[in-house]
């Protein structure tokens, strides 16, 4: 039964746009956006990505919730971002890659 209350819970939240390579140098710059239509209290939530480096994420959101990183944390190359609850994984991008430093960013696109 719990499982099934997870369910719409995790497909409520989504990554949407991640900026792994800005102009410039990278610290503090790179950023990972999140969208739910629900509110969403993130105290059991976490970031990895493709290295399995761990960022934990805290507050409360709906709509936009940006997690800006405040150190060089994503590779421009053979990286993926997870969000993830209690070990499981409720979003993930695609393998990404940006060797351009840029403001391009990736963007989920439906």
């Amino acid at each position: 039964m719990a499982i099934s209350l997870l369910l719409p819970l995790a497909s409520s939240i989504q990554i949407t746009e991640v900026e792994l390579n800005p102009g410039g140098p990278d610290s503090g710059k790179e950023w990972i956006e999140m969208y739910s239509e629900e509110e969403i209290d993130l105290s059991n939530y976490v970031l990895t990505n493709n290295d399995g480096d761990i960022y934990e994420i805290e507050g409360t959101f709906s709509n936009y919730f940006t997690v800006e990183l405040n150190k060089q944390w994503l590779d421009n190359s053979d990286e993926k971002v997870f969000l993830k609850k209690d070990d499981g994984i409720i979003s993930s991008t695609e393998i990404l890659e940006d060797s351009n430093n840029d403001g391009r960013t990736w963007t989920l696109c439906n």
